[in-house]
């Protein structure tokens, strides 16, 4: 992992509610600049609302948000220079698909125009989308209008990219694609939010897990401390779906409890979580 000191975002005390309640509550969290943070959770638990307030989409009722040490809580996602894709990434129809990419020059005034072709030529290479180039815009995949939207936002040079769920309907070689170019840029000193229902992804690719449960943060920890220490019973079972695991926690000997089946010859099937850990849930 890259040496990461610098807190880039820095959000304090949010909260968002609605006419039956709250929607994030006590929401604090510091991002550093080059982290790979995804936010996960069930359905229901906050991550859009979360990741549409950290991309300045909507305003938080109470708390603040500081981007390099400056109060931006007002601002907009413009202002700030964010970049944020959706579940339905978009795609302007009456451009091709290099025009739609190439958007995201729009305010990189000083960049000359064989400088934006060269990094173009890099991003189109970087995501495979030499081919793509050249259809169609009414004949994309799903997961070639994805790749189009995430180039457009990685010649942008936002200083973070908010994904919300982006594996979720991509197919397996297009997703090898897309965590391959996160890395890739992450090394570039690329910030990325990211939120996913599981650690599938997270496991690799995350710096750090923030973990929502009831519009709370209950933890937000590296995936390897998380799987130490769980802090409550909703965190084992996302750790249950991240690792297919159905059935329940088997006691094993006096100081451990595995999570998974004995039987099965998948090590990724089973997880070991201290006996003192699991009695300490809630």
């Amino acid at each position: 992992m890259q040496n990461k000191t610098n807190i880039l975002l820095n959000i304090c005390n949010i909260y968002k509610g609605d006419v039956n309640g709250a929607v994030l509550e006590n929401i604090n969290l510091s991002i550093l600049k080059g982290e790979i943070i995804f936010i996960c959770g069930y359905s229901g638990a906050g991550k859009t609302s979360l990741i549409e307030i950290l991309c300045k989409y909507c305003i938080p009722q109470t708390g603040t948000i500081f981007l390099n040490n400056n109060n931006v809580t007002n601002l907009s996602t413009y202002e700030c220079n964010f970049k944020y894709i959706t579940r339905d990434p978009v795609i302007f129809t009456y451009m091709n698909v290099k025009e739609n990419i190439f958007i995201g020059f729009r305010n990189d005034c000083a960049a000359s125009t064989s400088r934006k072709e060269e990094v173009f030529s890099k991003t189109v290479k970087l995501l495979n989308l030499t081919n793509t180039v050249c259809k169609n815009i009414d004949c994309l995949s799903y997961s070639e209008k994805y790749l189009i939207a995430f180039a457009r936002a990685m010649v942008q040079h936002s200083p973070i990219i908010f994904l919300d769920e982006p594996f979720n309907n991509l197919d397996e070689i297009n997703k090898k694609i897309l965590l391959n170019a996160i890395k890739r840029y992450t090394g570039l000193h690329v910030t990325f939010v990211i939120t996913a229902n599981s650690f599938v992804n997270a496991k690799f690719l995350a710096d750090r897990i923030a973990i929502l449960e009831r519009h709370q943060i209950r933890d937000f920890d590296t995936y390897e401390n998380i799987c130490k220490s769980p802090k409550s019973k909703y965190v084992v079972e996302i750790l249950a779906k991240t690792y297919k695991i159905k059935s329940k926690l088997l006691e094993i000997d006096e100081n451990n409890i595995i999570l998974g089946d004995l039987k099965s010859s998948m090590l990724c099937s089973t997880l070991l979580i201290p006996k003192s850990v699991i009695k300490s849930l809630n």
